[in-house]
């Protein structure tokens, strides 16, 4: 038996959640914890501040933010109901979301004469985020829902973070720079 627990800690500007993975299993007449696992990252509501000063890209990135929060809302349910057809919806979602997402930048991008390596490098980025959405839809999702629940909101929330916040500020800089809102 796996359960997971979860403590919200905040500032103004982060949220941080901290989850516990402990797995049980039955030892003779006792249980004992057999693993344990913690990891912190960083779950948020959108914030103006996130922004790149790019109307439509921060639509977008908002949107994507919730497909986030909709996984985090299936975890946080914990029951024991088969949420097979709504992972898959949401799993679904975010692979096709993201695809329209990457190619409204790129365009962008090109454009825009954005930096042609540093463009090849961001799409790159694009190919991978694509490629692990996809990895996660095929796991077998009946096997454990809450396991690729965590796997899939974990690296959404570390996408969020790392690509979001700050690969694509670079691409906004040069963007706003040259007066395109």
């Amino acid at each position: 038996m796996q359960i997971y627990c979860f403590f919200a800690i905040g500032t103004k500007r982060q949220t941080f959640l901290l989850y516990f993975m402990v797995d049980f299993a039955e030892k003779s007449r006792y249980s004992r914890i057999i693993t344990y696992k913690r990891q912190v990252c960083i779950v948020f509501a959108w914030k103006e501040q996130y922004g790149s000063g790019i109307a439509e890209v921060d639509k977008q990135h908002r949107h994507l933010v919730q497909l986030a929060g909709n996984l985090y809302e299936l975890l946080q349910l914990g029951d024991k109901v088969d949420r097979y057809d709504e992972i898959r919806q949401v799993l679904g979602e975010l692979t096709d979301y993201t695809i329209y997402h990457f190619g409204y930048e790129e365009e962008l991008m090109q454009k825009n004469n954005f930096d042609p390596a540093a463009f090849k490098l961001h799409q790159a980025e694009h190919a991978a985020f694509v490629h692990k959405v996809k990895l996660l839809a095929e796991q077998d999702i009946d096997a454990d829902q809450n396991k690729v629940l965590m796997d899939a909101l974990m690296f959404a929330i570390g996408w969020i973070e790392k690509h979001i916040l700050d690969t694509d500020m670079k691409y906004a800089r040069y963007l706003t720079e040259r007066g395109v809102r």
